[in-house]
């Protein structure tokens, strides 16, 4: 269902409040996070926009460079604080970001920039933040990659479709965050930035049945549908994972992804 910023962001509060590190849990076996960490290995100043509970952050820790991120889950935060993440953490909101002018080399987003709803109003600010010839690195998508007879995540999807719809779980995001066409339009000569690059960035999570039930499991998607609802849909779901076992044993999980580097205009 269509949803307003406001109903978009409380929403994302909500559901992290009470899922803190369900996206690092989710993907830490996956190649994302190491793909932005690449991206940015000569930044000395990096961003973390929608850092959740700090995974990323951790990965950017290093000598002579100053990470810090940025979210809008307090909840999140604590967590990240909580394990110890060296990062300095801020809770804020990305369209409105409590940061300088010019003060970092580089922004990373992980799966948090498809997320929110305005893209132009952060992209704006981040442009605004990053200093000349800084690098915006974001992983965007994160739907299933493969249809419901090979795929988990898709065969789940359609088994739990009833339920998502009477959930009513809020569209998030914006549908140009999630194409080429629209990135190109964000992040365009004329705004600012001198070149885009997107990657595909296939993202395999396949594993045992009950590794992959704990991967989908904390999807947007599910959440709001009440728990005896879940627990029969792990049931069934279990049920049918011999359909999705690969020749190696393991229940294949993909989800479609894309690595996105935009670069900012060098400042006079």
């Amino acid at each position: 269902m269509t949803a307003s910023a406001g109903e978009q962001e409380r929403f994302l509060r909500d559901f992290h409040g009470r899922n803190p590190g369900v996206t690092a849990r989710a993907m830490a076996r996956g190649p994302s996070y190491d793909a932005v960490v690449r991206e940015v290995a000569g930044a000395t100043r990096v961003l973390d926009l929608g850092c959740g509970d700090g995974h990323l952050l951790e990965r950017l820790v290093g000598p002579g460079r100053r990470s810090f991120g940025i979210d809008l889950s307090e909840v999140e935060l604590a967590a990240g604080a909580a394990r110890g993440c060296r990062a300095g953490l801020m809770q804020g909101r990305a369209h409105a970001l409590p940061l300088r002018d010019a003060c970092v080399d580089a922004v990373v987003s992980h799966l948090a920039f498809t997320l929110m709803h305005d893209p132009d109003g952060v992209v704006v600010e981040v442009a605004r933040v990053l200093a000349g010839g800084g690098r915006f690195v974001a992983v965007v998508g994160g739907g299933p990659r493969g249809d419901a007879a090979g795929d988990a995540f898709t065969g789940l999807l359609e088994l739990a479709a009833p339920l998502v719809r009477k959930a009513a779980v809020p569209r998030l995001g914006d549908v140009r965050a999630r194409s080429d066409a629209g990135l190109r339009a964000l992040f365009a000569p004329a705004r600012g930035w001198s070149s885009l690059r997107v990657d595909e960035l296939p993202i395999d999570l396949s594993g045992s049945p009950d590794e992959v039930w704990e991967v989908l499991a904390g999807s947007y998607e599910l959440d709001g549908v009440d728990a005896t609802s879940v627990a029969d849909l792990r049931a069934r779901f279990l049920a049918r994972c011999d359909r999705w076992r690969r020749s190696d044993g393991a229940i294949a999980c993909g989800l479609a992804a894309r690595l996105m580097v935009a670069t900012r205009v060098a400042r006079e």
